[in-house]
């Protein structure tokens, strides 16, 4: 595997190892604090540095637009109108589970004729996109459109490739969709899942991230270990209906509320103030 730079991610690891052993270890040693964005990374930190102190503070989340209308700068409403929308959102990257939420989805989407599955993000690899594309066309069920290579638009389209997206579209995107996968093998903190849940999506997760209270909430669902339980638990989620999503989605507020980018920010600054100005 190569990384964008055109170096091996094997070779990556190795300098990284190199590093680790010279000076970093020994310069993290010596900090007053750690910062955490989850329990999963505050067990990773202790595990190296059992006797230093951590503290654990998530991700901001911006404020969401409020009152924007639905209009014309959608740029999918001509592939979507009277669809609901799967989106995933994030790299395109084989640890990102795609290749297994595809194989679900080719089994399912002859029985969901009214969702299209949305995949927007970025190849860093510059070749995965390729990867995807020839599993798909592997398929009989997925009529895809890739938006990255401009191609004719073919009929009934039920997946949609948009490469990565910003901004207003970003923000349009996630107004638009209904429900939420991200079926990664592994998430640090998850920042489009924290993003989702703002926007009151229902989402469909991996145990293999921080968020612990989804089903809790009743806001989600979660994907077992190796996603072998995808395909049970999307053919779950897609027989809501918008209304049942939409309910779902709005029990994600309880969660969302600590990340507020004040409350947040407070934190940082009352951490900063415990360690570095009392010293």
């Amino acid at each position: 595997m190569w990384n964008a730079c055109g170096i091996r991610n094997e070779e990556i690891f190795f300098f990284k190892k190199i590093a680790w052993k010279i000076f970093q270890k020994e310069v993290l040693q010596n900090v007053s604090c750690f910062h955490a964005k989850s329990n999963r990374e505050l067990k990773n930190i202790s595990s190296i540095f059992p006797d230093l102190d951590i503290e654990i503070i998530p991700n901001p989340l911006s404020s969401v637009k409020k009152g924007q209308s639905i209009n014309d700068i959608f740029f999918l409403d001509k592939y979507t109108k009277d669809k609901n929308i799967l989106l995933y959102i994030g790299r395109l990257d084989e640890q990102k589970g795609i290749i297994d939420l595809i194989d679900a989805w080719d089994r399912l989407v002859l029985r969901n004729l009214g969702w299209c599955l949305v995949l927007a993000g970025h190849d860093e690899n510059k070749g995965f996109l390729n990867d995807m594309l020839n599993r798909i066309n592997k398929h009989n069920n997925i009529n895809c459109l890739n938006l990255n290579n401009a191609l004719s638009p073919v009929k009934n389209i039920n997946l949609i490739i948009t490469g990565p997206i910003y901004g207003e579209q970003k923000d349009i995107i996630y107004r638009n969709s209904d429900l939420f996968i991200n079926p990664s093998s592994f998430e640090n903190f998850g920042m489009t899942i924290a993003e989702a849940l703002s926007y009151n999506l229902p989402v469909i997760i991996s145990k293999n991230t921080p968020w612990k209270l989804i089903e809790k909430q009743s806001c989600g669902w979660y994907l077992e270990e190796k996603n072998s339980n995808l395909y049970k638990i999307l053919n779950k989620a897609l027989k809501h209906t918008k209304l049942e999503l939409k309910t779902m989605g709005l029990n994600s507020s309880a969660i969302t509320k600590k990340f507020d980018t004040v409350k947040v920010s407070n934190d940082v600054l009352s951490l900063y103030h415990k360690y570095i100005v009392s010293c």
